[in-house]
């Protein structure tokens, strides 16, 4: 996990796109083996990061139309940026 968000950071530093993406796979395939590995020992764990990950976008939804018009503007120029980003 350690490996992965270095990685990552190498990547956003470095501006190279293709790592940026095989960094952040491979930190979701590390999450998941973890979650997966600890509902083994605890099944509760599965139902506990489910419920979780669903009251998070929930919520990221929540907050997303609440600041919509922020939002797109934001997303406008992050969009701008990363078409001159090669």
């Amino acid at each position: 996990m350690v490996a992965s968000t270095a990685i990552i950071l190498l990547a956003i530093g470095l501006r190279v796109r293709a790592l940026l993406y095989a960094g952040t796979a491979f930190l979701v395939a590390d999450l998941a083996a973890m979650l997966v590995r600890g509902s083994v020992d605890n099944p509760n764990v599965l139902w506990i990061a489910g419920l979780l990950l669903g009251a998070a976008v929930v919520t990221l939804g929540a907050i997303c139309e609440r600041y919509r018009e922020t939002l797109i503007q934001r997303m406008r120029v992050l969009a701008d940026t990363l078409k001159r980003w090669d």
